[in-house]
């Protein structure tokens, strides 16, 4: 199951900036199922104002185990910056973010024995955008109570 785990990951990643690179500055999609919810947004660097929240539990249309539930990544506004001052006009970001319910279920298990105790979430953003001082804020809910001494793990895809 590990593998196409991490294949599902990697083509909804893609499908995320094909849908955005067709998509209109400012536009945004949501996709939720009953195992994601996704987002993707194609923003101008100097439009964006505010940190974006995900998910966006008042949305019309929003899946009950996601609106209810107290997971959400903020994304401050300060991580839209070129990754080069050298590109001519305001650049254009494809934002994608992606709740998944149950994919902490088919992730292989750490060797130390550990398990993946939350849903899990994704994000993207293309270009890559500069290093900045600001960060992402994530917050999980533990799925089972009584969890021994949990920790927050990053799953770099890109060096496997």
């Amino acid at each position: 199951i590990y593998p196409g785990a991490v294949e599902l990951m990697q083509v909804i990643e893609e499908f995320i900036h094909i849908v955005g690179l067709g998509m209109k500055d400012f536009h945004n999609a949501y996709l939720m199922t009953g195992n994601l919810v996704a987002s993707i947004q194609r923003l101008p660097a100097l439009s964006v104002m505010t940190d974006i929240n995900f998910p966006m539990k008042g949305r019309k249309g929003m899946v009950d185990w996601a609106r209810n539930s107290e997971d959400k990544v903020v994304i401050p506004k300060g991580i839209f910056l070129p990754q080069s001052t050298d590109m001519d006009g305001s650049p254009v970001f494809i934002l994608g973010t992606v709740l998944y319910k149950t994919l902490g279920l088919m992730l292989p298990s750490p060797r130390n024995h550990t398990a993946v105790s939350s849903k899990v979430i994704a994000v993207t953003v293309r270009p890559e955008p500069r290093i900045t001082e600001s960060h992402l804020e994530i917050e999980l809910a533990h799925l089972a109570n009584g969890t021994l001494s949990p920790y927050c793990a990053l799953w770099d895809n890109s060096v496997m």
